[in-house]
């Protein structure tokens, strides 16, 4: 059976939609709503706005737009039911298991995140059986308390060959989905576990779904040392960061990520006291990666090892962090440690230390070409200046341009000057001439979809509309009265969707919500009452800085555009009967031209009365 209507309404009540939508995108306060690139449509200025107020998102470009669920549903491909689950189990809602067991399953992304929490159930049990004694050794070894092995709610995968398997068949997953979902290894001549006689480390979806898992091998001949979920419709390692659901709380608290390497880095930095850490699963940083933790703080400080591999990755990271515009600081740890073993060998409060004070991006490219020999010739030194003003050009803000150059010029105690000729020749070869970037765009134009055509409402509609749906309390009343009546409207989506508030409209104002989720009203109509709930522009705070005060009486407002369709619609009438007269007969005519005088008068007298 699906949700009860009562427990959607207290979770999309409780939902803060702007924490909720700012999990995937980075949202920018703009007055009373909050603003971004759209995630759905391509674009290189802001349409995307989510009003708090309403709890409503809507892109001004692409015509998306809905609720908190409509939301998470465009953007993972999930049912409702999912996205009320995947709300509930962020802001701490319990919904019965029966409900969600019962619930029609229609996507696929939902059952491989069923067969995935089963898998991790299983996994779980098994480390506290008798078969997982050799994994409860390796935790208690590398002294990880129970306390982070419930947490990251770690597991065991038993040596059988399809132990697993077995067990969830009975349970009536399908082996095709077992396989989807990356848990077994399909052959020409058998299926197998793909994860045998391992320490299991789960991944999560930063909403807290588990899309994966990281297996370490508990026996020196197993090999490889660590092997990871492959790539499936719900994990994709580029995309997904080990404890970030677990951090992301205290990301935000912090204002920065700490990146390390592994997942036993991950829970020994949580023990140690250090929350707002995370890990790549098995691959190296990515420009998605740093996307995502941008979303959550401002800086990012690197934890690698002090080995080679460790530093040239740090090398990469760095990059990547100049390009996508995020702070980086890179922690140095002494010749030989790793951050667990630093941990435990020194102190908490050292590595803290470590980290307040360590080095910008810029100083830690700098040591490590000096550290290299890169810089012990003139000619060495000029392709590293060339090398790193090139990492600079990368920074995607112009003015976090300029100060890194001048950061770099008294770092190299170097002409600044020099340094921005060097930029500039970047930026000209990167800026595409007039003529290349008209034929760029003839021949591959950016794709930006628009809305719905057939959904356009006339201004004088869309007026009316928005000043209704600021008191929704009193739809039912202004309807009842006749205040506002069906056919003072032209357009076939006014009709359609006063028809739908005439239908749903109640004495409370949370209806409107009961709309935006019913599947059985077209979606064009559900995407046009979000557009008409978020406000396409508002005053920003700069307006409010200089008390910039910006009213609009809606009695006026109202009266104005309800006068103004009337006009419209006789004036629609009035060359409807011009048309009529060119055809008609004498009797006809009279008629005609008697009605196309009673039209004039009206069309007069509206206009008298402006």
């Amino acid at each position: 059976m699906p949700i009860p209507e009562d427990i959607v309404e207290l979770v999309r009540s409780q939902a803060d939609i702007v924490e909720i939508i700012g999990e995937f995108v980075p949202l920018r306060r703009r007055g009373r709503s909050y603003v971004a690139l759209c995630p759905f449509h391509k674009e290189r200025t802001p349409s995307f706005s989510v009003s708090p107020e309403r709890g409503i998102f809507k892109c001004f470009g692409c015509g998306k737009g809905g609720n908190v669920f409509t939301f998470l549903m465009e953007y993972h491909g999930i049912s409702f039911t999912e996205a009320v689950r995947m709300v509930a189990h962020r802001i701490g809602i319990d919904i019965p298991e029966q409900q969600a067991q019962d619930a029609p399953i229609r996507s696929e992304k939902e059952q491989l995140y069923r067969v995935l929490r089963a898998a991790t159930d299983f996994f779980v049990q098994q480390l506290h059986s008798p078969a997982g004694q050799a994994a409860r050794l390796y935790l208690e070894r590398r002294g990880i308390r129970k306390q982070i092995i419930e947490q990251f709610q770690l597991g065991y995968a038993p040596a059988g060959w399809d132990t697993l398997q077995i067990t969830l068949r009975q349970q009536g997953f399908s082996p095709e989905l077992l396989a989807k979902a990356g848990l077994v290894v399909e052959t020409e001549k058998s299926t197998y576990d793909r994860f045998r006689h391992r320490l299991i480390f789960p991944i999560f979806h930063s909403f807290g779904q588990v899309v994966g898992f990281g297996a370490r091998r508990l026996r020196e001949e197993d090999t490889p040392k660590y092997l990871n979920s492959p790539q499936t419709m719900v994990y994709d390692k580029s995309q997904v960061l080990y404890g970030l659901y677990q951090a992301r709380d205290a990301i935000r608290r912090e204002q920065t990520a700490v990146i390390v390497e592994g997942y036993m880095d991950v829970l020994a930095l949580v023990q140690a006291g250090i929350p707002n850490v995370v890990a790549a699963c098995g691959t190296a940083l990515t420009a998605q990666h740093l996307r995502m933790l941008k979303r959550y703080a401002p800086a990012i400080a690197l934890l690698y090892d002090q080995d080679e591999a460790g530093q040239q990755a740090a090398v990469r990271a760095v990059e990547l962090a100049f390009a996508t515009g995020i702070d980086v600081f890179v922690v140095q740890l002494p010749e030989g440690e790793d951050p667990d073993s630093f941990v435990r060998r020194f102190s908490v409060e050292e590595l803290r230390r470590r980290i307040d004070e360590a080095a910008d991006g810029l100083a830690f490219l700098l040591h490590h070409l000096h550290r290299q020999g890169r810089m012990a010739t003139p000619v060495q030194q000029a392709q590293a200046v060339k090398y790193l003003v090139e990492v600079i050009a990368q920074i995607p803000d112009p003015l976090q341009q300029d100060f890194t150059i001048r950061q770099l010029a008294q770092h190299l105690r170097f002409p600044e000057a020099r340094l921005y000729q060097i930029l500039q020749q970047l930026r000209r070869k990167r800026r595409p001439s007039a003529a290349s970037a008209a034929t760029l765009s003839s021949t591959q134009p950016e794709p930006t979809p628009s809305a719905d055509e057939s959904t356009d409402l006339l201004p004088e509609e869309e007026t009316i509309f928005r000043i209704l749906l600021r008191h929704p309390e009193g739809i039912a009343s202004a309807i009842g009265r006749q205040i506002v009546k069906e056919e003072l409207f032209i357009s076939g989506a006014a009709r359609t969707l006063f028809q739908v508030l005439h239908r749903r409209a109640q004495p409370d104002g949370e209806w409107i919500h009961g709309i935006l989720q019913d599947e059985t009203i077209p979606e064009s109509i559900r995407t046009l009452l979000a557009g008409l709930l978020v406000d396409p522009e508002t005053p920003s705070d700069r307006w409010r800085a200089y008390e910039v005060r910006i009213e609009v009486d809606e009695r006026v407002a109202f009266r104005d555009s309800v006068r103004r369709l009337q006009l419209r619609r006789l004036q629609q009438q009035q060359e409807q009967l011009k048309q009529q007269l060119a055809g008609a007969d004498d009797a006809e005519m009279v008629r005609l031209l008697q009605q196309l005088q009673q039209v004039r008068e009206q069309i007069a007298a509206l206009q008298q009365s402006e």
